[in-house]
C-alpha cells in the first residue's frame, strides 16, 4: 500500500470501518511510513477531541428565559389589532345610520 492509498482510506482506519485486509494492509504502511504514521496521530487527536466534548459550549444560565421572553414579546406584537382597523369598524358601522339606509349588509360589503 502507498500513502495515497493510505490517506484515501485513513478515515475508515481510524473509525474501524475497514475490513481486516485493509486494516492490515494501513498498519504496516504506518509502521514504514513516519508522514502517514503522523496524519494517523493528527487524526486520532481529532477523533479525541471531538468525543471529549471539549469543543462543545455551554448557553449561559438565563439564555432559555431570555429567548422565551422574545418569543413572547414577538406573540405579543402580533397580537395586537392593527391600528386603522377599529377606525374602519367605526366608520363602516356607523355609515349606514348617518346614510339612512339601515344596517349594513354582507353583500354591500362584497362579502
Amino acid at each position: 500500500m502507498n500513502c495515497q492509498e493510505t490517506k484515501a482510506l485513513l478515515d475508515g482506519y481510524v473509525d474501524g470501518e475497514l475490513d481486516i485486509v485493509h486494516s492490515m494492509d494501513i498498519a504496516h504502511h504506518l509502521q514504514a511510513c513516519p508522514a502517514c504514521a503522523d496524519a494517523y496521530k493528527n487524526h486520532q487527536a481529532l477523533r479525541s477531541a471531538i468525543r471529549g466534548g471539549e469543543l462543545y459550549w455551554t448557553p449561559p444560565a438565563d439564555l432559555h428565559k431570555r429567548v422565551q421572553a422574545a418569543v413572547r414579546q414577538a406573540h405579543r406584537a402580533e397580537t395586537h389589532p392593527r391600528p386603522w382597523t377599529w377606525i374602519r369598524r367605526c366608520v363602516w358601522n356607523t355609515a349606514p345610520a348617518a346614510t339612512g339606509s339601515g344596517t349594513p349588509s354582507r353583500t354591500s360589503r362584497g362579502m
